[in-house]
């Protein structure tokens, strides 16, 4: 069994994936503008070495061959970041298409997988020492916060529910002019769910094994969150239904900070206010009124609210890069399956737990 990891990026449009990667000399990391290269590396090195292949598919390398690499028992993931799709039934066990905003996460989960299953073969070799040592830097990688893009906070967060876009953008637009009157000392941002994520047109969002860790991750970001109640009969982006009804919608809940708040843009017709519950599927106490903007811009609890999301920018930064780690995520949400599997199929597992008993014994 190969006790070495190197993690080869292939980035010859010069847009890496994340490049440097923040791994403290724990693990080498290269990055290649040529694919035969790359596997000039994994051939030279495989008796010694084990790898993570990071593939970014929004650049040229996107046609490349994987099978060279999928055939490598040395090759322990392949991550593709970018927009294609692959048939999970055609993958191996071995291939991820991921998001960018969570591959920091899916490296971590499978940097941690390797050196547990390494401690527990070192152990059975009666490498006790060996052995605690991989465990050690399992336990410090699942402590080290890192990330793959700056995790950028802001002021207020509109997510659509029943409305259009060009509804979204106008209501963007009003709020920050809004918001800018409110607060002239600093330039509040308002931005839109879609300032962090893509739209989710194709599928449901619920079904992306990742769903849990964006929405998390992107709340954390977003003190103040509104979602626009718009005139369409159904919420068309599957991602902002997700986010709404991960929302608490408990009704001694109170305050612009401390639960989300309901706007309207546009006069809502008689049709859709008395099927609203059934086109958000959520049921909507009485309390919960829909505001106009101009009563926000209004409600001193609004300013104040402003005020503390100002105020608190870089705390949330901080905790919104720690919470992209597979051992933050909430048990109420989907689990993380790259994670729940690791990245070596072919090793027998064992938990931390079983480990440091046999080492005791």
């Amino acid at each position: 069994m190969l006790f070495n990891l190197q993690i080869l990026e292939l980035c010859a449009s010069g847009k890496a994936l994340r490049t440097p990667l923040n791994l403290r000399n724990s693990v080498k990391h290269y990055a290649y503008g040529d694919f035969e290269k790359l596997n000039e590396q994994v051939a030279t090195h495989s008796n010694t070495s084990s790898f993570i292949v990071l593939l970014n598919l929004n650049d040229q390398n996107s046609h490349v061959d994987l099978d060279y690499l999928k055939e490598q028992d040395c090759v322990l993931t392949i991550f593709l970041c970018g927009n294609l799709t692959y048939d999970s039934q055609d993958n191996h066990g071995k291939i991820y298409p991921v998001q960018k905003e969570v591959i920091a996460s899916k490296i971590k989960s499978a940097i941690i997988q390797f050196l547990r299953s390494t401690a527990a073969i070192r152990l059975s070799l009666g490498d006790i020492i060996g052995s605690q040592h991989r465990i050690s830097k399992a336990h410090s990688f699942e402590r080290q916060n890192f990330t793959d893009d700056q995790a950028v906070p802001c002021h207020v967060l509109i997510i659509p529910l029943n409305a259009s876009i060009d509804n979204l953008l106008d209501v963007q637009q009003r709020l920050l002019q809004q918001c800018n009157c409110l607060c002239p000392d600093y330039e509040p941002t308002v931005c839109t769910i879609y300032d962090y994520l893509p739209q989710n047109e194709n599928g449901e969002f619920d079904r992306n094994p990742d769903a849990a860790l964006l929405c998390n991750h992107v709340k954390l970001l977003s003190l103040i969150r509104v979602y626009l109640i718009g005139n369409e009969e159904y919420i068309q982006d599957s991602m902002c239904k997700y986010f709404f009804q991960y929302e608490s919608h408990a009704t001694n809940l109170v305050g612009y900070n401390a639960t989300y708040t309901l706007i309207e843009n546009e006069p809502i017709g008689a049709n859709i206010m008395n099927g609203l519950n059934r086109i958000i599927n959520v049921e909507l106490p009485a309390t919960r009124v829909i505001k106009q903007l101009r009563e926000i811009a209004d409600d001193p609890h609004f300013y104040g609210a402003l005020e503390s999301s100002n105020a608190n920018l870089e705390r949330r930064e901080r905790l919104a890069i720690r919470s992209v780690t597979p051992e933050n995520r909430s048990s109420n949400y989907h689990r993380n399956t790259q994670a729940e599997a690791g990245p070596i199929q072919r090793i027998e597992s064992a938990s931390d737990e079983d480990i440091d008993t046999k080492i005791l014994k």
